[in-house]
């Protein structure tokens, strides 16, 4: 067997390596989205990045011959293992030539790197914070990742179970047509209209799409109900308010406002709905960069995407089950087809929060990617 060098990135020519070999393992495979690169650098530096302000990573890249054939990112996110009373490191920017010598050379570092810093489980693939790519790809690799979704090769699978790993959890992305529903809402499900329409529940219920007018307000409204609402969930870390922040107003010019929606009783917030325009439609016809003659061309793809991508629904756990959400979605999917959007993506939906799936199932959506966390003792 050939010796494999592993090496830690610290120069900016091997991050530009590190950052550029996903093209090396994906450059046949039509259904690949190449990474926005500006954006990508911008997540991995330690110094840009909130997430980093209570997390730490380790990059690195392996080589056979002088050549680069894999890459990983060991994570620690100090306030995952504060919140949950956990010592869980992460791998994740794991990418990698199909060969079990390069891949279990480059998840030994990781380890090794995980186990300095006192972790005593690994778990991934997890390219940063909870909101970032996760998983890698099981099931669906006949159809293309929607924003904020990875896109792996089916030999990863193989090469994880090979060296121990076991899942830890299985995530799900949904979509539903509006073609099939010919866009007539009363095509929806019976049980969405009959609890959508029964608003006499809450009359004082409030659901208005979110405004620049109100921006920092609904803001911080948001994250309240982030991290209140995902706090039942199963492994779920709170995020901070300048992470949050961060991630919101990175992406506002992303967000579809009049599909963004924050539902109040009184003056009190109860829920909210997130739903971007799947920008990977965009992304797909450039090359991880867009120059400055091309911007006209990201503009025209921009104006006719036709996808909604549904990413986020919170609820206060005192208020589910009393229909809100069914009122939140009802009323997300009228904008939807107003706006002349075709189809509806529905991620990620971890498959241990079951009553999110369930209300998923019952909007009529179907499951067509699915992601598996792994996890093992070190």
């Amino acid at each position: 067997m050939k010796d494999i060098l592993i090496e830690p990135v610290r120069t900016s020519q091997q991050l530009e390596d590190f950052l550029s070999f996903p093209w090396q393992i994906y450059r046949d495979d039509p259904f690949w989205v190449p990474p926005y690169l500006s954006q990508m650098r911008k997540r991995l530096d330690v110094q840009r990045n909130p997430f980093f302000s209570y997390a730490e990573r380790q990059l690195f890249c392996a080589y056979r011959d002088g050549i680069l054939v894999g890459t990983i990112a060991a994570i620690v996110n100090h306030q995952h293992n504060k919140q949950l009373a956990e010592r869980t490191g992460f791998f994740g920017f794991f990418e990698v030539i199909n060969d079990l010598q390069v891949s279990s050379t480059l998840i030994e570092a990781a380890v090794a790197w995980l186990k300095t810093e006192g972790s005593d489980c690994v778990r991934g693939p997890v390219n940063g914070a909870p909101t970032d790519e996760v998983g890698i790809l099981i099931d669906g690799f006949n159809s293309r990742p929607a924003l904020w979704e990875g896109h792996t090769p089916p030999y990863y699978q193989d090469l994880l179970e090979s060296n121990g790993f076991e899942k830890f959890d299985d995530i799900f992305a949904y979509e539903i047509t509006f073609q099939e529903l010919d866009n007539e809402l009363n095509k929806l499900p019976k049980r969405l209209l009959n609890v959508a329409k029964a608003g006499h529940f809450y009359p004082e219920l409030v659901i208005r799409p979110t405004d620049n007018k109100n921006w920092d307000r609904d803001v911080l409204d948001a994250h309240q109900l982030y991290n209140t609402a995902f706090r039942t969930i199963p492994g779920h870390t709170d995020m901070g308010l300048e992470k949050f922040q961060q991630m919101v107003n990175s992406n506002k010019s992303l967000i579809d406002q009049d599909l963004t929606l924050l539902a109040r009783l009184g003056n009190v917030p109860v829920g909210f709905a997130v739903v971007l325009p799947d920008l990977n439609e965009v992304f797909r016809h450039f090359d991880g960069t867009i120059k400055n003659w091309e911007i006209i061309k990201f503009f025209w793809h921009k104006r006719h995407i036709r996808t909604a991508c549904f990413k986020l629904l919170g609820i206060m756990p005192e208020y589910r089950g009393r229909g809100i959400e069914m009122q939140l979605m009802y009323e997300m999917i009228r904008r939807a087809t107003k706006k002349n959007y075709k189809r509806l993506e529905i991620s990620l939906a971890s498959e241990k929060n079951l009553p999110m799936n369930r209300i998923i199932r019952r909007m009529g959506a179907r499951v067509y990617r699915t992601y598996r966390i792994y996890q093992k003792d070190i």
